[in-house]
């Protein structure tokens, strides 16, 4: 479907502006005509695929279990900062076994988790970084991440659950 700029033809003013009693138009292959451009229609870049919940429940444990077969699996009883800072976030980032600084890392925190609000807040300014809640961990969190980080062992048995 094409926009009004995409028809081919002259925008030559259909009518003059005034005298003519009819409502001022430019050219003929506006929207509102027929054989004009649509307005806002679809531009072929949409993607609706949905996947059943059986499918995206396979995905994620395909997904975490490719990523546990390559090391890319972090899992610590507690994160624990001695204050809460985006510079000791960084330092505790560099101490992970083979982590690169450009490496894009999620880390999934549990519901009800000591200092999450804090632990959000050290982690958010990092570019890299991306943060969900392991009730609301996705396939796409999963899968544009390469390493994944369980902040407690709560993340780990929460997100077991749904995975099941």
């Amino acid at each position: 479907m094409k926009t009004r700029g995409e028809v081919a033809g002259s925008t030559r003013k259909i009518y003059r502006q005034k005298g003519t009693g009819s409502a001022r138009h430019g050219h003929r292959y506006a929207p509102q005509f027929r054989g004009g451009g649509v307005a806002f229609g679809p531009r072929g870049e949409e993607s609706h695929h949905s996947l059943n919940k059986k499918e995206r429940i396979l995905a994620m444990r395909v997904i975490l279990a490719e990523k546990r077969r390559k090391g890319k699996i972090s899992l610590f009883n507690e994160i624990i900062f001695d204050n809460f800072k985006t510079k000791v976030a960084v330092e505790f980032l560099k101490n992970l076994p083979s982590f690169s600084a450009k490496e894009k890392a999620v880390i999934i925190l549990a519901e009800k988790e000591k200092n999450k609000l804090e632990k959000i807040r050290v982690f958010r300014n990092l570019p890299t970084v991306s943060l969900t809640d392991s009730r609301q961990v996705n396939f796409s969190d999963l899968f544009n991440n390469s390493r994944v980080i369980f902040s407690c062992e709560e993340a780990i048995t929460e997100l077991e659950k749904r995975l099941i």
